[in-house]
């Protein structure tokens, strides 16, 4: 759900017995043209929206989708809903890591009003993911795991080239917002320092199963 650019839809129909297994749901699926074409089926559609119903799996995964909506808790349980008795409901998303405590003045300023017009324009939260075992025990899945990963920019190329092309794409609301032009250039110019040593976001992973029906 909110498979974005496709890639994990990708990588799900390499592993799945067939293709066709997979189903991929996007608001926008421009990007996922390819993987239609390769027999994944390609769903455009608002998983916010109470009419849709898209059946139900084996695994139903959510990256990066949930922090960002203002009715998380309700499409969280319509989520659960979605998983076949004894299936997996996994969720990832960012929980806050320490870029607003970082030394370098630029960079924390940036970070700091970066998650703040995040939060203010679309209502994302950060803390949210540390609830998931707590939501998913109360919808009545079992085997409730958590697991997170801290990428390092300047240890992680892949991870700095992501912070880099999300502040970039987010210089205008940055600067509408208030901060700096001076600031946030110093925190680019910062980042592109090969010795730079900052985090932006930890990715926490909670999955639960389904009990299974007697």
């Amino acid at each position: 759900m909110g498979a974005g650019s496709g890639s994990l839809s990708a990588w799900l129909a390499s592993v799945a017995a067939s293709p066709d297994q997979v189903t991929a749901v996007d608001r926008d699926t421009r990007f996922l043209t390819p993987l239609a074409a390769e027999g994944v089926r390609v769903v455009e559609a608002d998983i916010t929206d109470p009419a849709f119903h898209p059946g139900r799996y084996d695994l139903v995964h959510a990256r990066f989708v949930l922090m960002h909506l203002r009715d998380r808790d309700e499409v969280l349980r319509r989520l659960a809903s979605w998983v076949k008795p004894g299936g997996l409901l996994v969720l990832s998303d960012a929980l806050a890591a320490g870029g607003e405590t970082s030394p370098h003045e630029a960079y924390r300023r940036t970070i700091t009003a970066y998650w703040r017009m995040l939060a203010e324009t679309i209502g994302s939260d950060r803390h949210c993911v540390a609830q998931y075992p707590r939501a998913l025990t109360e919808l009545g899945l079992r085997d409730i795991g958590l697991h997170t990963h801290l990428p390092v920019v300047g240890l992680h190329d892949a991870f700095s080239r992501f912070l880099a092309l999300t502040l970039d794409q987010s210089r205008g609301r940055l600067l509408g917002a208030g901060l700096p032009e001076a600031a946030y250039d110093e925190a680019v110019k910062h980042l592109n320092d090969p010795s730079a040593r900052e985090v932006f976001f930890a990715m926490a992973t909670c999955w639960g199963r389904t009990p299974v029906l007697p």
